[in-house]
């Protein structure tokens, strides 16, 4: 078990190196299982996400699939799989050799206090991608017309430039190691409710499939698509 950055791959010195490696493992060959065709490169892929920012993205993790990426054709794409079935293709290799980003803290929290009107969502409307009709098992719910960032974006614009308030930090874990707002102190409470009603009032959603998903743009979110 790799303890330290420097322990990922100690034989490579320099963390471009280490990329390479990453890089290579992921567009050798596709692949339903990484686990039972290629052991070894699974077992590198597993201790790498130890050190991913999101914890909550490798935990009960217990294979790895390798497709073709849908969006670029040239490259091949990572696929975590869970114990109950789930998969996940937002993960990347390269997250754990990224600095966290100032603001993955707040956005974690935020993303986390409208989980729910997510689910509610997805349990209210058709399960089919509304942009190529798949009705399989694994469908997302985007965001359109605003993107999740730019929702973000402009919350945090009004309550920091209009009503001058302070951004929470020091945030709390729930019962499942989320990141969540601390409820009993005011400002992380005004902020919560807030922009869960602001999320309420001005996100709208559409369900996709995550091949539909993962093509438009970083974030499933395109203009020109309607």
């Amino acid at each position: 078990m790799y303890k330290r950055m420097s322990d990922i791959l100690p034989q490579f010195k320099t963390k471009k190196l280490k990329l390479e490696y990453f890089k290579n493992l992921l567009n050798k060959d596709i692949t339903d299982s990484l686990k039972r065709d290629r052991p070894q490169d699974y077992e590198d892929f597993a201790n790498l996400f130890k050190h991913h920012p999101n914890k909550k993205k490798v935990l009960h993790m217990c294979d790895i699939k390798i497709r073709k990426n849908p969006k670029f054709k040239t490259c091949n794409q990572l696929l975590v799989v869970y114990n109950d079935g789930r998969e996940d293709d937002t993960i990347s290799y390269k997250a754990p050799f990224e600095k966290t980003r100032a603001n993955y803290w707040i956005d974690t929290a935020m993303r986390n206090a409208i989980e729910y009107q997510i689910r509610a969502y997805k349990r209210d409307n058709k399960h089919v991608c509304v942009h190529c009709g798949y009705t399989g098992e694994f469908l997302a719910v985007d965001h359109y017309k605003f993107s999740f960032l730019e929702l973000r974006n402009n919350f945090l614009h009004i309550w920091t430039n209009i009503e001058r308030k302070e951004i929470p930090s020091n945030f709390v874990k729930d019962l499942g190691g989320r990141l969540i707002f601390d409820l009993a102190d005011d400002n992380h409470f005004t902020f919560h409710e807030d922009w869960i009603e602001y999320h309420a009032n001005h996100a709208k959603l559409r369900i996709l499939c995550r091949s539909c998903n993962s093509r438009f743009s970083d974030y499933g979110y395109r203009k020109s698509f309607r």
